[in-house]
């Protein structure tokens, strides 16, 4: 048998046979039950996953924006009230050792506080004890403190007092303070004001109605009883106002009363009185007295006590 005819032989067999065909099966796919329990944490799970992703982003973007973002320096002003208050010491230190002692010690302890190269030509500032008594500071700018200084010259065996204003200039280095040039004298002007009108014009008294005997009288007993420094005496007529002590009163000079609009019971006096201390030295104050009526006791009590009078009273009275 040759071999064109075998292969033909097995080819014939081959179509022969029958291979059985694949069978169909519906498979039944069942879906899978969570527990409550595992869906709550896988949600839990989800939402802490956001919020850790959503964190890290805030801090990236914040470290970046950190790195690229300039530097800003914040210069602090220096506090107003503070320097001049280390200016006023420094020349406190200055006015002690310019009005003192003739001495060479003084003189070189002096120069400590100028500027290095101020000549002082002359030496006639070295020939005279002197003391400084009292100093009142006028005004200080950035370059030059005020004063308004007493001080005592020795002429002989004796001390003469003298008064002045005296400039003193000067200059800061490295936060510390140097008289940068002499101090000079001037002329000191009057601090008084010219021309203003206070305002405050007294009517007269209120003698010749009977309705405010009774309150004056009041009032004038009130005032013995808050210049006798005693809270016993004070105490019929307040538990609020403390006694002042080392004053008597000398006179009641002015009272006006004004009757308030809203509460008929209560009833405000403008009053002026004269004390004296120890010494028989009198002076005069303003007051305003507020007085709440005491119908039971036919009397009142005091319920509030103003040191001058204030602008709402002074309108009424003028």
């Amino acid at each position: 048998m040759n071999v064109k005819q075998w292969l033909s032989d097995v080819k014939q067999k081959a179509r022969k046979i029958k291979f059985p065909k694949p069978r169909k099966t519906n498979v039944e796919v069942k879906p899978r039950k969570i527990s409550q329990r595992a869906a709550n944490r896988l949600l839990l799970g989800f939402v802490v996953g956001i919020v850790a992703l959503s964190a890290l982003t805030i801090v990236s973007n914040a470290i970046r924006s950190l790195r690229t973002k300039p530097t800003i320096q914040q210069v602090q002003e220096k506090n107003p009230r503070v320097y001049s208050n280390q200016v006023s010491l420094f020349m406190a230190d200055f006015l002690n050792l310019y009005f003192s002692e003739n001495s060479a010690e003084n003189q070189a302890a002096l120069k400590k506080f100028y500027a290095a190269g101020l000549d002082v030509k002359s030496d006639e500032t070295t020939n005279a004890d002197s003391r400084l008594t009292n100093a009142t500071l006028v005004e200080v700018t950035d370059s030059l403190a005020t004063y308004r200084v007493e001080y005592a010259v020795k002429v002989g065996e004796d001390w003469q007092d003298n008064v002045g204003l005296l400039s003193i200039p000067y200059g800061v280095k490295a936060g510390r303070f140097y008289v940068s040039d002499l101090p000079y004298f001037a002329n000191e002007a009057s601090y008084v004001a010219k021309g203003v009108k206070s305002g405050l014009r007294l009517k007269e008294n209120q003698d010749d109605k009977k309705e405010f005997e009774k309150p004056k009288q009041y009032v004038e007993a009130f005032f013995k009883a808050y210049t006798s420094g005693d809270k016993t005496q004070m105490a019929p007529f307040s538990k609020k106002v403390q006694p002042v002590q080392g004053y008597l009163l000398k006179s009641l000079d002015y009272v006006y009363f004004i009757q308030d609009d809203k509460d008929e019971t209560r009833l405000v006096a403008v009053v002026q009185v004269t004390m004296a201390d120890a010494f028989e030295l009198a002076h005069q104050e303003n007051f305003v007295v507020t007085l709440k009526a005491d119908k039971e006791n036919d009397s009142y009590r005091v319920q509030n006590l103003e040191h001058g009078i204030a602008e709402k009273y002074r309108k009424q009275i003028k």
